[in-house]
């Protein structure tokens, strides 16, 4: 099913290398849940080298500290959410963690900072409340890490009703980068 509706979405985020390195991004919010799903925030890391998290802080519409210990693996991603319990029975897996607040279903701000302070990432959103019933609970995807974040054109309503938490977004975009054969395949030319 093809989702319509009018969505405006800002995304920032600082240090981010194209060439599969680099900070990892906010890629899904899911701010207006129908009922059976739950609201996330999914954080990916599009690096090849694992990111520790301890100290880390999501801050404006939510907030959560993230623990020692708390890292995010090279080329996954991690969920977090304001209801671990409703989370886990509308998607069968548990959140990696839980915030603190409520993400606003028609205009809000979740900035990432890293340990130091820094600035690591900031996802901001606007929706339309008909945007909203005529999407029916779809999450918004971040089309590709590597795009613009600053454009709003980045991001669109998940074609999949509840999100894809922790799995590829719905409507991702293909880039240079992307490799033709994936990661540890082995492939052979002659």
């Amino acid at each position: 099913m093809r989702l319509g509706g009018s969505v405006g979405l800002l995304l920032l985020c600082a240090g981010f290398a194209h060439a599969g390195g680099g900070l990892p991004v906010i890629t899904e919010v899911h701010p207006a849940p129908a009922a059976g799903s739950a609201e996330f925030i999914e954080i990916s890391n599009p690096s090849a080298e694992d990111v520790a998290l301890s100290g880390w802080e999501l801050s404006g519409a939510v907030s959560h500290v993230f623990s020692g210990g708390a890292r995010i693996r090279a080329f996954t991603s991690i969920v977090l959410a304001a209801d671990p319990g409703r989370f886990q029975a509308a998607y069968g897996f548990a959140a990696d963690g839980r915030y603190s607040g409520t993400l606003p279903g028609e205009a809000g701000t979740i900035t990432l900072a890293r340990r130091d302070g820094g600035f690591a990432c900031r996802a901001s959103w606007s929706l339309e409340p008909a945007s909203l019933a005529r999407n029916g609970g779809a999450s918004l995807e971040l089309l590709s890490p590597e795009l613009d974040g600053a454009t709003p054109a980045s991001w669109t309503p998940s074609l999949v009703l509840g999100g894809t938490p922790r799995e590829e977004n719905s409507r991702r975009i293909a880039h240079e980068s992307d490799p033709v054969v994936p990661q540890r395949d082995l492939w052979r030319y002659w």
